[in-house]
């Protein structure tokens, strides 16, 4: 009995320890390679809030023109966050690994963040790198230091 306790609890943390072994690409990017390393950045809004997220397109930054596109939906349960950072300006969001600041976070053994999106807003998307922090950052104006900063080094990359 005493045997049978030590492998079932053995188990119960062995299965916490590895619950994600591949997280989503752009989970331990730079800004930088954030930017280089994504082949599709939108500035689009939310038009539906089923399991699948759909946006329609407000700018194509770099990839594919489209009008509208579909992205997983890594929804939260958390409450809706509508922080821009003061357009990004806030230097704790410039800041690289566990000292960032995120709308967004991981939660203990995803592999994915957990996003929420409110219509009406928009959002900077990097569609093939769902796993990095900011990569669904909320855009309030034009003049957004993240936006500003996305655009002007895809431009500078082309």
């Amino acid at each position: 009995m005493k045997k049978c306790i030590i492998i079932l609890a053995g188990f119960l943390l062995w299965g916490k320890a590895f619950a994600c072994s591949i997280p989503a690409q752009g989970s331990y990017w730079t800004h930088n390679e954030l930017i280089e390393k994504t082949d599709t950045i939108y500035l689009a809004t939310p038009v539906s809030k089923d399991h699948r997220f759909k946006f329609k397109v407000i700018e194509v930054l770099k990839g594919q023109e489209v009008a509208e596109f579909q992205w997983r939906g890594f929804r939260s349960k958390d409450e809706h966050k509508s922080v821009d950072f003061d357009s990004h300006e806030n230097p704790d969001f410039w800041k690289e690994g566990d000292e960032l600041v995120a709308r967004s976070l991981y939660y203990a053994g995803a592999c994915t963040l957990q996003f929420t999106f409110l219509p009406g807003e928009n959002y900077l998307i990097f569609k093939e790198s769902p796993g990095h922090f900011h990569s669904a950052e909320i855009i309030k104006k034009s003049s957004d230091k993240w936006y500003q900063y996305v655009r002007a080094k895809v431009t500078h990359n082309k």
